[in-house]
Order: structure tokens, then sequence, then C-alpha cells
């Protein structure tokens, strides 16, 4: 199981669901699944969040995004060296320390919840189509958490709004009414562009 199954999933979900006008929030991998999402269904998405998250263009791999991160996806889950039915890797899920997690609680429950991942959710391509130009786009920023700063950076060079939270990969974890609040805030209206 790997990019395109999650991508699959998800979609299918708003289909069945007869959703519209949705914003997805995608977190770290999961920013790869709504890039995905909203590039082959854009009439089903107003907007995109990313929550310290892969920012792809199609043709990339979450590997091609952070070049470190094929380094650290090196345990193989304990059991088993494929996913039921996939025939993909399992790894272990990263240690939160490795994440920036400095609060023992937080470490404690994320460890309690992690599971293995499918290797292949980071080496598979991002398929296309690319997103709409006129899709509105955030990204919030984990700022104890270094591996998204680049996707940040972009965001700002494109003037595309950034938020930042002093806290580490799991703002939703340590910070949730930050988190609400920037998302309740509000995501900038779609705008329509004319060539």
């Amino acid at each position: 199981m790997g990019l395109s199954a999650h991508i699959d999933d998800l979609l299918g979900y708003l289909e069945r669901a007869r959703l519209e006008q949705v914003t997805l929030v995608g977190h770290s991998y999961g920013g790869m699944v709504i890039t995905g999402v909203a590039g082959r269904a854009p009439e089903r998405v107003s907007a995109l969040v990313h929550l310290d998250a892969f920012v792809p263009e199609p043709g990339q791999s979450g590997f091609d995004l952070v070049p470190g991160l094929p380094a650290v996806f090196t345990e193989p889950a304990a059991g088993g060296d494929a996913d039921a039915g996939g025939g993909g890797e399992l790894v272990q899920p990263l240690d939160p320390a490795a994440l920036g997690v400095d609060d023992a609680g937080d470490a404690a429950w994320l460890r309690s919840r992690s599971t293995p991942m499918p290797l292949r959710t980071h080496q598979e391509p991002l398929p296309g189509p690319a997103l709409p130009t006129s899709m509105p786009v955030v990204f919030l920023r984990c700022l104890r958490f270094g591996a998204f700063a680049e996707a940040a950076a972009r965001f700002h060079a494109l003037g595309l709004p950034v938020a930042e939270l002093d806290c580490h990969h799991f703002a939703q974890v340590s910070r949730p009414a930050d988190v609400a609040d920037l998302l309740l805030a509000g995501v900038p209206a779609r705008t329509e562009t004319t060539t």
C-alpha cells in the first residue's frame, strides 16, 4: 500500500459522501495525500492546509522532498516485512524525539498510538495532475522541527500564507487549541485566474 492507495481512499470517501467545498488538512505525510486528492478532484476541495507537511509537485516523492529521509526509515517493522496484501515493506514509526517532541507526556501518548508504515508511502511519486493555480493553500509550520522549513520558505517566496507555531512536529497534540484557532480563522477564498 502506498500513496496512490491513500489518495484513492480519501477521494472515494469524498465521492461517496458527496462532499464538496471541503478544506483538507494534511499533517506531515498527509500533505502528499491531500495534494493528490485536490489535483484529481479540485471541484470537491475548496482549500488545502499543510500542517508541517510535504508540499509536492506531480512526480515528486516524500523522499525527493526531504533528501535525508530514506536514511531514517531503515528499521523494518517487527513481525513481518510486508504490509497486508500490498507487498510493500513496513518500517517502524519514527521515535517522537526524532521529530522534536521534548515533552515526555506527548512522547508517550504518540508512542502508544504509532504503528508501522509502508515504506512505499514515501517512495511513490505524487501522480498528476497538478493543483489548479486558483486553489488556496496555507502552511502551518512547527518551528521546533526543521524538515519542512524549505516548504514554508517556498510558500513565503510565493506570497502564500504561512503561520508559525513554537512547538514540535505534532502541533495538533501539543497545541490543539492554537491549531484549531488558526483553522477557524479561515483560509483565503479560492480565486479565479484568467489567462
